[in-house]
């Protein structure tokens, strides 16, 4: 989900954003599809924990 914000962020404002992307996307995606996009950010900032429990 976070590459698909990333092309469309890409393609709507020809400038390659990694991160913000998904703040972009948030602001432009209808109500109903911000939780799935949210909770995949929470997911990737969780990431680094859970590598660190799992060595």
């Amino acid at each position: 989900m976070l590459t698909f914000a990333r092309i469309w962020t890409t393609l709507a404002t020809d400038q390659i954003k990694s991160k913000a992307a998904a703040d972009w996307a948030l602001t432009l995606l209808p109500p109903e599809h911000r939780p799935a996009l949210e909770h995949v950010r929470q997911l990737l900032s969780q990431l680094p924990l859970l590598r660190g429990k799992l060595e």
